[in-house]
């Protein structure tokens, strides 16, 4: 239950105690002095003898008083300092509990991963071993979001720098599609992203790479596939994947299921996605507000 916050702070409820005692001291010690004094002599001797006792009072009542209202602002005090440090141990096991977390939910996903990759392992298949290593890469984007988490000190954003550079050369070193005829651009600028927007980002640049090195270049072609990330004008942050293969019909059957995937994840995130594919090439552009708002 709330309660109303109090107006009377100490050095008014000090004033108003001090204006009282003194209004009620002239008013009453006059009448009194008036009553008992035989002789003006006499008043007037009383009157002095008056103001020292009323300099004696007042000077011990303020004292009482500053005594009182500093004893009751060091329990405040004190209690104020309790008050943080069990915010602070409440919120470094906070801490503590939500990087374990973040490990566990990385190392278990890790674990999947190498389960899928033993059972590849054994497959005379091409097209299920190579459907099962994509499955892999996009759990692996997962997983290297929580692993990037409990690494740093900020449990709600990720270093999409850090991120995309490490995801890029996993996805180098782990895709069957990747020849010495393809180079990797990385041009991203050092931005953070909050985990939600990330985890689909990731999925994102998974499926567009992916597309890009299964189907920009066919047989010996050589080719570039450049990634950027970085604010444009209006503060809208921009990932783009691009190519200079041989491009598609993004309507048609080439890449149809990693893009669908693109357009349902861009869609949740609240982003506008743009896929622009022809002669010269694919470029994917996701952009979206840091706000999470739709970009215009």
């Amino acid at each position: 239950m709330k309660t109303k916050k109090s107006f009377v702070t100490g050095p008014v409820l000090i004033s108003g105690i001090y204006f009282l005692f003194g209004f009620l001291w002239i008013l009453l010690s006059d009448r009194i002095l008036l009553t008992v004094a035989p002789s003006p002599e006499v008043f007037a001797r009383i009157q002095t003898y008056k103001g020292w006792v009323y300099v004696l009072i007042t000077t011990i009542l303020i004292y009482a008083l500053l005594h009182l209202y500093r004893a009751k602002k060091e329990r405040a005090l004190d209690s104020l300092r309790v008050n943080q440090e069990k915010l602070k141990r409440n919120l470094a096991e906070r801490e503590v509990l939500l990087r374990e977390i973040h490990h566990r939910v990385k190392n278990n996903m890790q674990i999947v991963i190498s389960l899928i990759r033993l059972k590849t392992g054994g497959l005379s298949n091409k097209e299920v071993s190579t459907l099962l290593e994509e499955i892999n890469n996009r759990i692996y984007s997962i997983a290297l979001i929580h692993e990037h988490i409990y690494k740093s000190d900020n449990f709600t954003e990720v270093d999409m720098k850090s991120y995309i550079e490490s995801f890029s050369s996993h996805l180098v070193q782990s895709s069957p599609h990747m020849t010495e005829n393809i180079s990797m651009e990385i041009d991203v600028e050092d931005l953070p992203m909050h985990i939600d927007q990330a985890v689909s980002c990731g999925i994102i640049l998974n499926e567009a790479l992916n597309n890009c090195l299964q189907h920009a270049f066919p047989g010996e072609r050589k080719g570039t596939v450049s990634i950027r990330f970085f604010h444009d004008e209006d503060s809208s942050c921009l990932l783009q994947v691009e190519d200079d293969g041989q491009g598609f019909d993004s309507n048609g059957r080439e890449g149809s299921f990693g893009l669908e995937i693109i357009r349902i994840l861009a869609e949740q995130i609240n982003a506008r996605l743009a896929v622009n594919s022809g002669k010269g090439g694919t470029l994917i552009s996701l952009t979206l507000k840091e706000s999470g708002e739709i970009a215009e």
